[in-house]
């Protein structure tokens, strides 16, 4: 790649390749900007306090520079979550606060961390991570059906299109209402 770069004299590429400017210079940056280029999420909140807003840009510098395995990446407003075998390991152990999820249950035990040391890692979904998912599947099916309107109500469509269309969208949101179902299904399996 830095061959490459440098071939085509894209030298500011190359220099990204290289990570001359990565790690600390990057996080600065993305810090400034106030999004995380990983996540996409934003370092920082504007309505949270000053003090948790240089919590928060702090957490993030830290998390851009060390590996995840010592440290997780960070939420804006949130207590830092995720990360590698060490991290998880400290969860189990109660060395560290974070370790239960917003549905009550615990994230992470003692044969969660291990085994995540071993490369393996095991996911547990509650009856709020159910919910969360049939609610924004369930949005994504309105989502289809407004787009569908919109597409099929153009004057320009021929009468053959606009039945393809239909049978097309059709498809695709009967599709997305079986996941629907399966989802409450399997919440409603969990109560």
């Amino acid at each position: 790649s830095v061959a490459r770069d440098l071939a085509s004299l894209e030298l500011g590429e190359a220099v990204k390749t290289i990570g001359v400017l990565g790690g600390p210079v990057q996080g600065l940056i993305s810090g400034i900007q106030n999004v995380d280029p990983f996540t996409g999420q934003p370092v920082w909140n504007e309505n949270d306090t000053p003090h948790q807003q240089a919590q928060d840009i702090m957490m993030f510098m830290a998390s851009y520079m060390i590996p995840p395995m010592l440290m997780p990446r960070n939420k804006a407003g949130d207590i830092a979550a995720g990360g590698g075998p060490l991290w998880k390991t400290m969860y189990a152990y109660d060395i560290i606060d974070g370790n239960i999820g917003k549905d009550g249950l615990t994230k992470y035990g003692e044969l969660d961390a291990w085994l995540a040391w071993a490369g393996i890692n095991i996911i547990k979904i509650g009856p709020y991570e159910m919910q969360t998912k049939a609610y924004w599947t369930e949005r994504k099916l309105t989502d289809i059906i407004k787009r569908a309107e919109k597409v099929m109500s153009d004057p320009n469509l021929t009468e053959e299109k606009r039945q393809k269309l239909y049978d097309e969208y059709n498809r695709f949101a009967t599709q997305k209402y079986l996941e629907i179902m399966e989802w409450a299904e399997k919440a409603q399996a969990l109560q």
